[in-house]
């Protein structure tokens, strides 16, 4: 909507000053030239703005009023739905709010009771099965090892 708003500006700048860019356009001899854009540089600096934005925004510099201003009611009827669906669903948005802020003090607590004021990191549960399985295989090995020693 604001894009719209912007294209609509700049092309209601280009068409207004669109004549003085033309003068500045027609002169052909430097010194008449750079006067006339002496006198005339903030209206040429507004125009070559307005045909900047407009080719950004546009495309091109030749602006459908009618198809823009379709568009924005288009926009506008839409974004009045979705704002009856967020008055809707506002009281559930602050209830999850007020979650995240619980959380984020409870954390906070457990962060400040902390020696140095960090949480301990959590062991990786591959790594605790990893270990528990190093662990049994050694277990296996340690009665094999005794076996063989009493046999020599």
């Amino acid at each position: 909507m604001r894009a719209i708003a912007q294209i609509k500006d700049a092309a209601a700048a280009h068409a207004k000053l669109k004549p003085i860019h033309d003068t500045f356009i027609k002169k052909n001899f430097k010194l008449t030239k750079d006067a006339y854009a002496a006198q005339h540089k903030e209206e040429l600096d507004t125009f070559n703005k307005a045909v900047r934005t407009l080719m950004k925004l546009n495309g091109s510099t030749a602006v459908d009023f009618s198809a823009l201003d379709a568009e924005f009611s288009a926009l506008q009827s839409g974004s009045a739905e979705l704002r009856t669906k967020l008055e809707a669903l506002q009281p559930d948005v602050s209830a999850l709010k007020n979650i995240r802020k619980y959380i984020d003090m409870v954390l906070n607590k457990q962060q400040l009771s902390a020696p140095d004021g960090k949480i301990p990191e959590k062991e990786s549960v591959l790594k605790k099965l990893n270990d528990s399985k190093a662990a049994l295989g050694q277990k296996k090995l340690q009665p094999q090892q005794k076996a063989t020693e009493h046999t020599l």
